[in-house]
């Protein structure tokens, strides 16, 4: 069976992993913006099903073209494309004209909706009006393999989120909210890993009273060793899918905080901490608790992203969506 891949100009580390997986059982290729639409139609004339990963503009050329070929296509819903938060204008509905369009003429006329957790698939629903029989929930997958720590090494009292780094994550991320527990939390260091602009830098190193870092974007090998050493990962965001970083961080021993944002509280569950957002005295709470955290807590997160989020069980379930469509 030939699947082809439909993505948004370079295809982040997740969506290149799901090609990897369904490479191991069908013909795949994966097709990115920009790309000419003659090409685009071609490239889905000799495939027999579409993925396309987030609702916007590529997916609802593609989905549109897969209907004309009377092909199925699913769309892979990540968070933003079927979010919305007005008072942090996030969303693709509070985004452009074209980028709302899009996004529903995606969701909606997509045969499948895959989203990475359930608070996903009832903002489909309710927020973009997608058909509650054609969402599934098929959550992302991590290598426990490749994300695991480093027996017996000693943690250092570091804090680490990783984000792209501008005026709209700062409000999303809760970046700012980060930076003043780092203000409170002098006997730690804390570090956002992820592209910065100046600006924004500028800001937060402000709030933190200098007890910040910028790494700058860093190759998965760099933030695994980042990982490994760090005592405490925080995911503070206002909305989320499932949260990669936090799951991998998990899975090398961080003892995670975050908030109770989306898929935030899918993947600590009893394994971390939680605050309310912008609380920064009950975070730094929080934190020192974390950084003071023994090795079985650092275990025990291991364990839930390992048991439940495996990428066996992302490739096994995303293959039967596509088998399923295809009919094959």
């Amino acid at each position: 069976m030939r699947v082809a891949v439909v993505c948004f100009w370079k295809p982040p580390p997740f969506a290149i992993q799901d090609q990897q997986l369904l490479a191991k059982r069908f013909s795949v290729t994966i097709t990115t913006l920009p790309w000419h639409p003659l090409r685009l139609l071609r490239q889905l004339a000799k495939s027999d099903i579409c993925v396309c990963w987030f609702a916007d503009v590529h997916s609802a050329i593609a989905v549109g073209i897969s209907r004309a070929l009377r092909k199925p296509s699913i769309v892979i819903a990540g968070g933003y494309d079927v979010a919305r938060v007005p008072e942090i204008h996030y969303g693709a509905l509070l985004y452009s004209p074209i980028t709302r369009l899009s996004a529903m003429y995606a969701l909606r006329r997509a045969d499948r909706v895959l989203v990475v957790d359930r608070m996903l698939a009832l903002e489909a629903e309710t927020n973009m009006g997608v058909e509650t029989s054609k969402i599934r929930y098929v959550p992302t997958g991590y290598d426990s393999e490749f994300w695991k720590p480093i027996p017996g090494t000693e943690r250092e009292a570091t804090v680490i989120t990783v984000a792209t780094v501008d005026d709209s994550t700062i409000r999303l991320k809760g970046l700012e909210f980060y930076a003043r527990i780092a203000a409170i939390v002098r006997e730690a260091s804390f570090v956002i890993a992820g592209k910065a602009t100046p600006k924004a830098m500028e800001s937060l190193t402000h709030l933190a009273q200098g007890n910040i870092r910028f790494t700058g974007q860093v190759s998965q090998e760099v933030l695994l060793g980042m990982f490994r050493r760090a005592g405490v990962y925080c995911q503070l965001s206002r909305h989320e899918g499932l949260p990669n970083s936090l799951c991998e961080a998990m899975l090398c021993g961080c003892v995670p905080v975050g908030t109770r944002a989306g898929g935030i509280p899918t993947a600590i569950g009893d394994a971390g901490s939680y605050i309310e957002f912008g609380d920064a005295i009950a975070g730094a709470d929080a934190v020192r608790k974390a950084l003071r955290a023994p090795s079985a807590s650092r275990e025990k997160a291991r364990e839930r992203i390992s048991k439940m989020f495996p990428i066996q069980r992302r490739e096994r379930e995303l293959a039967a969506q596509v088998l399923e469509l295809a009919g094959k």
